[in-house]
């Protein structure tokens, strides 16, 4: 009777492992592009949008052209600081759930879904997001008084809608990390960025802790502002958090990245970076990310069954 009690355990925690794996979630919708007058797609290449064109995304779309666009340039001495630090731990991806490389052929990007992350939104409200894909840009598109740098990653978090959140209270659908990278002679290369450019993997990162680009930071001060996506439709729903300090990327990899954005026709200085935005008022707050000594919420079901199973264990039930 013992042995069929632990059996039924372990099974049950199993099933909430499993069961944790298959939730489907809503995600707050993201709005469609408002074309230009005569404009009826919003492709990208040689006939639609570019980088050669960037300065007139706005005669494509109407929304490139709003007051609270992004890139911008991050002015420290005018920040702010902010009120609530945001706590920053991801859980680890399970190894069979992919990221995969996604076609994109104005940036490289992974796409797949990550744990959930609570952000402040731009009312102050305290939003949960799932972290759903990352991309790069080089160089880098905002700047920090004024300074370029190699390559910004952006990695892009959506809100989600179940019973304890309403997307028609979360002002911004998005949230944004940005992390600057800058070229390193010492730097090792990331794990994460081979599959982009090995020809001997799937394209897939089985094995990725978002994590490491934080713990790997000595100082996690960030700039917090209201801005937009930096590629068409240009949307305004992203709170942005950009981080001051920047991570070191070797040569090789940087060339690698670089080496993709070669058609001069649409990436005329071989480079995919909008360029910089009026600010228009905005504010700009500061803060300093908590990203060590952070626990994830566990699974209350399965963690239960656990604590049961060792119960019994501790109680020599096995003997």
């Amino acid at each position: 009777m013992i042995f069929i009690l632990i059996l039924s355990i372990i099974s049950q925690i199993l099933c909430e492992q499993t069961h944790e794996e298959e939730i489907k979630r809503d995600y707050c919708q993201l709005p469609d592009a408002v074309l230009a007058d005569g404009v009826s797609a919003t492709d990208f290449g040689t006939t639609g949008w570019n980088y050669a064109n960037a300065n007139n995304w706005d005669e494509i779309v109407v929304t490139c052209g709003g007051s609270f666009q992004s890139p911008i340039d991050i002015l420290t001495s005018s920040a702010t600081q902010e009120a609530i630090q945001p706590k920053i731990h991801y859980k680890n991806k399970a190894s069979d759930v992919a990221y995969e490389e996604a076609n994109k052929p104005y940036t490289k990007e992974y796409e797949g879904e990550y744990s959930e992350i609570d952000v402040t939104d731009a009312s102050g409200l305290i939003v949960r997001y799932y972290a759903k894909q990352f991309h790069i840009h080089t160089p880098s598109e905002h700047t920090i008084d004024g300074k370029y740098y190699d390559l910004e990653i952006h990695f892009v978090h959506q809100a989600i809608q179940d019973e304890q959140q309403d997307c028609n209270k979360v002002k911004n659908t998005l949230t944004v990390f940005g992390l600057m990278f800058t070229e390193s002679a010492s730097a090792s290369d990331y794990e994460v960025f081979k599959p982009w450019f090995d020809q001997n993997v799937t394209g897939e990162v089985e094995s990725f802790d978002l994590n490491d680009f934080f713990q790997k930071m000595t100082d996690t001060t960030y700039y917090h502002y209201n801005g937009s996506l930096t590629t068409l439709p240009c949307s305004q729903i992203v709170n942005w958090i950009v981080f001051y300090q920047a991570l070191p990327i070797s040569p090789s990899q940087l060339n690698q990245f670089r080496s993709t954005f070669t058609d001069s026709t649409v990436f005329p200085l071989k480079q995919n970076n909008r360029p910089i935005q009026h600010l228009n008022g905005r504010k700009i707050l500061k803060g300093t990310a908590i990203t060590t000594g952070v626990a994830e919420i566990p699974n209350l079901e399965a963690s239960y069954a656990f604590l049961v199973l060792v119960t019994l264990v501790m109680n020599g039930l096995f003997l």
